[in-house]
């Protein structure tokens, strides 16, 4: 049982560098006596000093809340998540990043909008890029940092989705969703490499439970974004690495809005392989008309990168994706049945002709 108060975590592989700063943002927490809190660390088998250097700035700090350290030798990000909200004594848990500038009121105000609605699962704020040194120009409309608006006004995001960064999660919620069978189909982050998309598939997989998804600007937060973050070499890197959860999160996204029109999945993901190709093309074609060095001609390689990487998976592993959707199908069918509701079977277009895309992505028994 949770107890109502605030568990702020932050999940962290060797991030001595970072963790000063963000350690003395959560330490001036402004939050009402009535409200117990606690900040847990999770050191995900750092090789640094992380641990200690945390343990002496919140010391010096004295501040309201405990201070905990526990230790998740399982490397990724959603491994250490899932340590931390078993670790986590209260209902409300702030996943906080290792360069998340929380404002003083964070904690507070998280706490009041997640007592005055039960129905909201996860929560997001508003996050201000703070670069360390003067960025390009294409980095500040990539889109690749958790930062800016997540709705087009503060209520329930009809996407489903927010980012990680400064997110707040109700735990009983989350403990339901493990009990149900939830289990990450992701690793999310892992030790340097820049594969994501666990902070989605957690908010999608909430949505689908019957949870709503919740934005407020009222809760704020600096990104802080170190200079080797900002190079085309990284950018490079994260559209290549973060586009291997795409078949997780593709399919999450379908379900939770419930436009996964086929009873088949093998359909369903045909039909997206097809999107994927049209998107591709029309960048391509964009790209044909603009200056490869430009702006506006690097995001679209930017672009082209991330939705080849796409195309080829699903030559490669399409077995896998149809997989991947069924089991998410299964996810969603185990939450139906605990909410005693009866699932509409959804029904794939009368003249839908097939048999060339079954012998294209023919199934390996």
């Amino acid at each position: 049982m949770s107890w109502h108060g605030v568990s702020i975590i932050i999940c962290c592989h060797n991030g001595a560098a970072r963790l000063p700063e963000t350690v003395r943002h959560i330490a001036r927490q402004a939050v009402p006596r009535y409200v117990p809190w606690e900040f847990i660390l999770v050191d995900n088998a750092s090789t640094d000093q992380s641990s200690a250097i945390v343990e002496s700035i919140w010391n010096s700090l004295d501040p309201s809340g405990e201070l905990r350290i526990v230790y998740e030798p399982a490397l990724g990000l959603s491994h250490a998540r899932a340590r931390g909200f078993a670790e986590a004594r209260y209902e409300f848990v702030i996943l906080c990043d290792d360069d998340n500038w929380i404002e003083e009121s964070y904690a507070a105000t998280a706490y009041e909008i997640m007592m005055g609605n039960a129905r909201i699962a996860a929560l997001g704020g508003l996050g201000k890029l703070v670069f360390e040194v003067e960025p390009p120009e294409w980095v500040k409309h990539a889109g690749i940092f958790a930062a800016g608006e997540q709705a087009d006004r503060p209520g329930k995001v009809m996407k489903n989705r927010i980012y990680g960064a400064g997110c707040v999660i109700r735990r009983s919620a989350y403990l339901q969703l493990r009990e149900l069978g939830f289990r990450s189909l992701l690793t999310d982050r892992k030790g340097t490499e820049l594969t994501s998309g666990g902070d989605h598939e957690l908010c999608f997989a909430l949505s689908i439970m019957g949870y709503d998804i919740w934005y407020d600007d009222r809760l704020c937060f600096s990104h802080f974004i170190t200079k080797d973050r900002l190079t085309w070499q990284y950018l490079m890197r994260y559209a290549r690495e973060s586009s291997r959860c795409f078949d997780v999160l593709t399919s999450y996204k379908m379900i939770a809005a419930d436009t996964s029109t086929s009873k088949f999945s093998i359909i369903t993901m045909i039909r997206d392989f097809f999107f994927c190709l049209r998107q591709f093309i029309r960048v391509n074609g964009r790209r044909l008309v603009t200056a490869p060095m430009s702006v506006q001609g690097r995001l679209l390689y930017f672009r082209h990168v991330i939705l080849k990487c796409k195309l080829v998976a699903y030559f490669k592993e399409f077995n896998a994706i149809v997989r991947t959707h069924e089991e998410i199908l299964k996810f969603k069918d185990a939450c139906v049945e605990a909410q005693g509701i009866k699932r509409k079977e959804p029904q794939f277009a009368a003249r839908f002709r097939i048999t060339f895309f079954l012998k294209l992505f023919a199934l390996r028994q």
